[in-house]
């Protein structure tokens, strides 16, 4: 039977080496985005958000390579961009450098490798225990699971038809959640 997840089989961290690698091929990550959305642990989810910025950037530079057009005219060498019968030949002129309307705010910042550590969220890990409501015995499937109840609580499905007061609440809730899982999993991880 084929599968169209060629890297369902390897760990996260062989996932971050695939993308370190071929960072540059938008066909690799469409595959590794693909595979990760299958994942929902923090360091998935921050490898997608990393993936998600090099297309972003893959995309950018693709467009203006795209947009790159000789100054000189396509169709003539008449610098006029009207032709005789008064109409408007755009093909002979040259693109503006920028539109307003037409640029994407992408960020600037280079991406981070997996050796530039994320700050983490600012929780004791006995509050975070106490936030997601495990014992420090509990195995990470169970931390992982009570996380995601509580990440669900908010979502749209979950929130449709109740008051805003207490959408703003289960979202806080799920942020509260999330940073308390990071913080136990790299306390786990040793990197805190």
């Amino acid at each position: 039977m084929a599968t169209n997840r060629p890297f369902a089989r390897l760990g996260i961290a062989d996932l971050e080496e695939i993308f370190n690698e071929q960072c540059g091929d938008l066909t690799s990550l469409s595959n590794l985005n693909h595979e990760l959305s299958f994942r929902q642990v923090p360091r998935a989810l921050a490898l997608q958000e990393r993936i998600r910025k090099a297309e972003l950037h893959l995309a950018k530079s693709t467009i203006s390579n795209l947009n790159e057009v000789p100054s000189t005219s396509i169709i003539g060498t008449s610098k006029s961009p009207q032709t005789k019968n008064g109409q408007l030949n755009l093909l002979s002129q040259t693109p503006k450098d920028t539109d307003a309307r037409s640029e994407v705010a992408l960020p600037t910042s280079k991406l981070s490798t997996p050796s530039e550590a994320q700050p983490l969220p600012q929780i004791a890990i006995d509050d975070a225990y106490k936030i997601l409501k495990v014992s420090v015995e509990e195995v990470w499937e169970k931390i992982e699971m009570t996380r995601r109840s509580v990440v669900q609580k908010s979502s749209p499905i979950a929130t449709k038809g109740i008051p805003e007061v207490q959408i703003i609440k289960r979202l806080s809730e799920a942020r509260l959640a999330n940073d308390a899982a990071i913080v136990i999993a790299a306390r786990r991880c040793g990197r805190q």
